[in-house]
């Protein structure tokens, strides 16, 4: 039995497909799908409310999403860095895990920065330093409070993460060296000149 037909996400994969001797005319490259979908209804006003909620004001913002562990101290290096060039910025972390989130905010404790926590809002976060998600499904909306991002599991061997949903929103984003994970969607955005740098 023979190949009919093989559908490609990137001009790379059907490249390989041509090496193993695939007739050309056997494949084709349709693309991701996570490219295609649309951002949600409803986006801008739950960003608004939360930049609201955290008296963000005009405050330079910036993410790191999708964290793990020894990628955090790292983050909040860079963060101290940029405060220093940039004062007032506040950053929002995001641990892949939420079950990880009460060691670090206690990380965030014993670097010195104030901290506010999604689940547990309080008047003090209109001034904390590093803004806490520790729950699921709010990553959308926290994204589109950033300047730019950083996806993790990308400082650690983990492989990386999506990248695409910051980019949808337009933001740059950052990624350390393993993204193999997401190799294609990073090559394809170098190539592309998008906002992954």
């Amino acid at each position: 039995a023979g190949i009919d037909h093989v559908a490609c996400q990137y001009p790379a994969h059907a490249r390989r497909f041509a090496a193993l001797g695939v007739a050309v005319d056997r494949f084709s490259v349709t693309g991701n799908v996570k490219f295609d979908a649309e951002l949600p209804a409803g986006l801008a006003a739950r960003a608004t409310a939360l930049r609201a909620r955290y008296g963000l004001g005009s405050a330079p913002v910036w993410i790191a999403a999708s964290t793990h562990v020894g990628e955090e101290s790292l983050v909040l290096e860079a963060h101290r860095a940029i405060r220093a060039r940039l004062p007032g910025t506040r950053l929002i972390l995001v641990p892949r895990h939420a079950t990880r989130a009460d060691a670090v905010a206690a990380l965030c404790m014993t670097a010195g920065v104030s901290l506010g926590r999604f689940s547990a809002p309080s008047s003090s976060d209109t001034r904390a330093e590093v803004l806490l998600v520790d729950a699921m499904g709010v990553l959308l909306e926290h994204y589109a409070l950033a300047m730019a991002a950083f996806v993790g599991g990308s400082l650690v061997p983990a492989g990386g993460h999506n990248p695409i949903e910051p980019a949808q929103l337009g933001i740059p984003v950052a990624m350390g060296p393993h993204v193999h994970n997401f190799a294609d969607v990073v090559d394809y955005f170098e190539e592309a000149d998008s906002p992954i740098p």
